[in-house]
């Protein structure tokens, strides 16, 4: 019988709860009695073969010759199965059962009560255990022994400074056997190193505790732990301890998924303010502390003009780099779409802060494209620090959000620790910027149409058709006359119209060829990211406007893409029956359009696109 198993049944709980306890061991053979108060098991030796065991209490059994003992070992029950039996003037009740994943059977004995009902295996309805309301925390007991059959178990030997597994209560089935040296070689994540030192340097000492740390049993398989265990001594020195290993993988991932930022697995904003404020209250810091705020600059710009999938790519990869700058034990959290919050704790070098805020800075400046357009966003860092600044969240949250306002006023990509006069300036900046926000709240796209027309792209199997669709849409949508994609042939060095799309009565254009000068001269019009919105296109040049004229184009919106450095692709609108101003969130929303079919185009590599 393990010492762990032994200590625990006969010092711990189950001493007092109930009057007889035996062992059944189908691996070995054998029956190990426990414990008992009432010499219920006399004669029986302390410990023998099995079979003595279950022939002894086959005999006080009055059930069928299908409850008997021997007929469940065999049948490995998986659930408890409660019993009456008399001896002599007594009346016994027995909960029996199978801890399934150690070959382990538990034969708990209770005495019955006069006034207690008999049950035997084929009433046991749930009304009529309820009725035995005496033995209920007996019964609670042993489901809990149940629920622990599901744990492994360790013994570590200080002395030879190696740590052996088992499945078993008894601690004989060996089934790994590791020297602590290799659990740090091979067996460990990085990260929980330290809390695995802790542990073998506690059971070293003599102390007892819990850890919990994640252990890699295969490749594929390093699930969370939980080790609690107990000592033995020798001459007053700290020998062995026997403990057990509890799986929380699937309680630890719970919980992490309710505690966490879904998108990025960093924290969420509650779960970092509990973190934050618990780590305040228990006054347990020993250096400084800081609070960062870290605001993407320029992120719409990606969500906007990229989608918002690849807007979450982004949001990922940073939190990914974010992470790998801090370590475990600070609190790295996304607390909104493009914000982020990191708690630091115990920095006593501000050298040290500056190095991680240089590097946040390197981290989150990039450039991204989608094609035709670059976009670059970068990290805005304010930073409070903790007890200079204040001793609760609120109070080191609001300044370091001072400190981040301050940071984007002087230009973006850059970080600001908290000084006091930054809340003012803070204030009005925010007024400042929640006018610019007014002013600018008609520039933007209609979102719903772009999905749309993004998913009739790229669910179509014929390209040709699916255009010429697309275009129907738009054109019907903003009154457009007609829609086209003008394309340069590489070889004659000339554009001509790839699709086209009228509005009934109005003629295709008679414009088969264009030169590539006339394409610049065109191009030269357009503004610096290859946009032209012409009101009126009597006001053009004389030579360009005499071209639109042949289409008898009053108004015209056009979006040129470049390839290898040259102008290769014009997608535009034209209105021929009035001269028409484009509002802004309709020019928004025919460039973004442009942009997207140009990247089909090229994607399905499309006639001259190729």
């Amino acid at each position: 019988m393990g010492d762990l198993l032994t200590n625990y049944l006969q010092q711990g709980v189950f001493l007092d709860k109930h009057d007889a306890i035996a062992i059944l061991d189908t691996y070995n053979n054998i029956y190990h009695i426990v414990l008992d108060k009432k010499n219920y098991f006399a004669p029986l030796k302390s410990q023998a073969i099995l079979d003595i065991f279950l022939e002894h209490e086959d005999t006080r059994m009055y059930i069928n010759a299908n409850s008997r003992l021997k007929y469940h070992l065999n049948g490995n029950i998986q659930d408890k199965i409660t019993v009456s039996i008399n001896k002599g003037n007594f009346k016994y009740l027995i909960n029996f059962f199978y801890l399934h994943q150690h070959d382990i059977y538990l034969y708990c004995v209770d005495v019955l009560d006069d006034d207690c009902l008999y049950l035997d295996i084929v009433s046991q309805t749930s009304e009529n255990l309820q009725k035995v309301k005496h033995y209920n925390e007996q019964k609670s007991l042993t489901n809990m022994l149940v629920i622990l059959s599901k744990n492994s178990f360790f013994k570590y030997d200080i002395e030879k400074d190696h740590i052996t597994f088992y499945k078993d209560f008894q601690m004989t089935k060996a089934y790994w056997e590791l020297k602590v040296s290799d659990f740090y070689r091979y067996k460990l994540v990085e990260k929980d190193i330290d809390v695995f030192t802790d542990f073998i340097n506690s059971m070293n000492a003599g102390e007892k505790n819990v850890f919990d740390f994640r252990l890699k049993f295969s490749e594929h398989k390093i699930p969370w732990i939980s080790v609690l265990y107990d000592i033995s001594y020798k001459n007053g020195s700290p020998v062995k301890a026997f403990g057990i290993i509890k799986d929380i993988d699937e309680e630890v991932k719970y919980k992490l998924k309710s505690e966490r930022d879904l998108l990025t697995g960093c924290y969420n904003k509650m779960t970092a303010e509990d973190l934050i404020t618990e780590t305040l209250k228990k006054d347990l810091l020993k250096g400084t502390c800081y609070l960062l705020l870290i605001d993407i600059d320029n992120f719409k710009a990606i969500n906007d003009n990229m989608g918002h999938a690849y807007g979450d790519l982004v949001l990922t990869t940073l939190a990914n780099r974010l992470r790998g700058i801090f370590r475990e034990v600070d609190v790295v959290a996304r607390i909104g779409g493009d914000e982020f919050l990191v708690f630091l704790k115990n920095f006593k070098v501000e050298e040290v802060l500056i190095e991680r805020l240089n590097k946040i800075t390197e981290a989150f400046l990039n450039t991204y494209s989608d094609g035709i357009q670059k976009y670059q966003i970068s990290g805005s860092i304010g930073v409070s620090s903790y007890p200079k600044d204040g001793d609760t969240f609120t109070t080191l949250y609001k300044k370091a959000d001072a400190a981040m306002y301050h940071a984007k006023k002087q230009g973006k990509n850059q970080f600001a620790i908290y000084k006091n006069d930054m809340e003012t300036a803070a204030l009005e900046l925010q007024i400042t910027r929640f006018e610019t926000i007014k002013r600018n709240s008609c520039q933007f796209i209609d979102i719903q149409l772009c999905f749309s027309i993004f998913e009739i792209l790229y669910s179509s199997h014929n390209p040709n058709e699916t255009i010429l669709k697309v275009f129907g849409i738009l054109g019907n949508l903003y009154n457009i006359d007609r829609c086209y994609v003008i394309a340069l042939d590489w070889e004659s060095d000339k554009f001509t119209h790839q699709y086209q799309w009228c509005q009934k009565g109005i003629l295709e254009s008679v414009l088969t060829e264009i030169t590539i000068t006339e394409v610049n001269s065109m191009v030269s019009l357009y503004d610096e990211k290859g946009i032209g919105i012409f009101t009126n296109t009597d006001n053009l040049p004389k030579d360009i406007a005499e071209i639109f004229q042949q289409d008898n184009i009053k108004s015209m919106l056009n979006c040129s893409i470049q390839k290898e450095g040259k102008i290769s692709l014009i997608i535009g609108y034209d209105k021929c029956s009035t001269k028409t101003s484009w509002d802004t969130k309709t020019i928004n929303t025919l460039v973004f359009l442009a942009k997207i079919i140009a990247i089909y185009l090229i994607s399905k590599r499309i006639n001259v696109l190729v």
